[in-house]
């Protein structure tokens, strides 16, 4: 079964609108920045964005009215900074705005609306997408993106992890997308299958991923600036957003959305123009397939795929059985205990207790809190947060992996350790025991190796020679590898994929190249 945007009323129920008919944003409704944000606000480092979330509970910035609510739209506005608005949110020269459904409302399939008019201007990044419930990133699914560099390409993608971050998305040309009046972006969201749509026309449809089961909730943004929307122009820009709905299916009836009784002007124009029936099909272009390689050496010696899901909606201590359970946590999440069976726990409190028996099976914390240490019996972790973080291992033989994109610190304590590099600068430590620095992608910027070991523990590069498509077998002898005595006592490690010129992969401190060998690298 589907929901048809074009017949709401007959095939799904509403569950959640926000029509923006009051003076205000409603605060009971919608949480401002990111759930995980400080009290002053929030960013997104790992896609160097320029702006900076404003929090609308934060009195000090209150009246940069960066969210108002006018004539049935809800206004988020990103504005140039001033140096006094600048040392309020850590130095970032713009500010904008971004709500979020996390404490009100989230649902697992269905059908997510926007209506929005969206802007134009150099550097802007709208976005409306969903996040899931609990903290896990990927997935991840997003409704709508457009960026000032492109703004008339509706980009629509879905992100997963299956042994490794892999997406696929779609990019759809629509002539006069931004600042051309409000337009409609939609989501069906199946246990089989994502259809995404514009204007109540299909656009996209992709297979839902394995691990996109579980209750997600919405955000819509105005971004601005990083390598993909590039630098703002210190020009104001505004997202207008004229409502957000979510439904869920119903077969055989269903709810109509929320009749318009405000009678606005502005409201009424809007619709008018863009009458379905005045509507050009979207022109699509070919689409653009992100998803990673299939890698080498998988991410994590899976703890399996759970057969049973325990949710915060069961009270504030989850307890799983004996088979494979996934206990997904919230803020009021006192404890989870998995019992046997390889379990996986997504922890969004510092404070929840994870308890494992010895022997209980291959577990995973999956977290995107700031920092987490492994506590006993659980065997591996993974980082999944929006900004830097920390993961510490246990006594025990551990697997850390940074999150896709940002800064991480990876200690791995007692026990033989592989801590795995992604894309964001990565800073290293093994601990005692034999240890396995694993990099898999190219970063943003290179971190460092703390504590090698020559001929104890190993620097493993499978999985990024795979990803890069290197066709040699030793990347040493072709200098597509190269070691460089940094002056430090270090030593500097670079990666050419392709002739194009060496990246910076990572510095191993303390240890010169003369002093590295064949041995402590592993390439195939």
């Amino acid at each position: 079964m589907a929901i048809d945007p074009n017949n709401l009323a007959g095939t799904a129920t509403l569950t959640f609108s926000d029509e923006f008919r009051g003076q205000a944003l409603d605060t009971a409704k919608w949480g401002t920045g990111y759930p995980w944000g400080a009290a002053n606000g929030s960013t997104n480092t790992s896609q160097g964005e320029a702006e900076w979330y404003i929090n609308a509970d934060y009195a000090p910035t209150a009246n940069l009215q960066t969210y108002t609510v006018h004539d049935g739209v809800l206004d988020i506005k990103e504005a140039p900074a001033d140096a006094a608005t600048q040392s309020l949110i850590n130095g970032y020269h713009f500010t904008s705005g971004m709500v979020n459904s996390e404490k009100s409302f989230s649902q697992a399939y269905g059908y997510f609306e926007m209506r929005a008019d969206i802007p134009a201007g150099q550097g802007m990044w709208p976005a409306f997408w969903l996040l899931q419930e609990g903290g896990a990133w990927p997935p991840e699914l997003d409704v709508m993106e457009v960026v000032g560099s492109s703004p008339n390409s509706l980009v629509t993608s879905v992100h997963w992890d299956q042994n490794g971050h892999q997406f696929v998305n779609k990019a759809t040309e629509v002539s006069g997308l931004s600042s051309g009046g409000m337009h409609t972006y939609g989501v069906d969201w199946q246990p089989d299958t994502i259809t995404w749509y514009l204007d109540g026309k299909q656009v996209y449809e992709a297979p839902t991923p394995a691990d996109m089961h579980q209750p997600m909730y919405m955000l819509a943004n105005l971004a601005a600036g990083g390598q993909w929307a590039g630098q703002p122009d210190g020009s104001t820009n505004h997202m207008l957003i004229d409502y957000i709905r979510a439904y869920s299916e119903m077969p055989g009836g269903g709810t109509p959305p929320p009749a318009d009784t405000t009678g606005s002007a502005s409201q009424a124009t809007a619709t008018a123009a863009l009458a379905p029936s005045s509507a050009a099909d979207p022109a699509a272009t070919p689409a653009t397939t992100g998803q990673a390689a299939s890698p080498v050496h998988a991410d994590l010696p899976w703890t399996a795929d759970p057969t049973h899901t325990v949710t915060a909606s069961a009270g504030t201590a989850l307890a799983g059985g004996a088979g494979n359970d996934l206990l997904v946590g919230s803020w009021g999440t006192a404890s989870m205990a998995g019992g046997s069976g390889d379990d996986t726990y997504m922890v969004a409190n510092p404070a929840t207790k994870v308890s494992e028996a010895a022997n209980g099976g291959v577990d995973l914390v999956r977290t995107t809190l700031s920092s987490y240490t492994l506590p006993d019996h659980v065997e591996n972790l993974q980082l999944n947060g929006s900004g830097p973080q920390t993961g510490t291992g246990n006594a025990g033989n551990n697997i850390l992996l940074a999150s896709a994109w940002n800064e991480a610190h990876l200690f791995g304590g007692a026990g033989d350790d592989t801590l795995v590099a992604k894309h964001g600068p990565a800073t290293l430590t093994g601990g005692t025991g034999a240890d396995s620095f694993r990099f898999d992608e190219l970063p943003w910027q290179a971190g460092h190796v703390t504590d090698f070991q020559p001929g104890t523990d190993t620097l493993d590069l499978r999985n990024l020679l795979k990803a890069t498509g290197y066709a040699g077998t030793d990347p040493l002898a072709d200098h597509h590898l190269t070691l460089t005595q940094n002056g430090a006592g270090g030593t500097d490690v670079a990666f050419d994929a392709g002739g194009s010129g060496p990246v910076p992969l990572t510095t191993i401190d303390h240890v010169l190249p003369s002093q590295l060998h064949h041995g402590d690298w592993m390439f195939a």
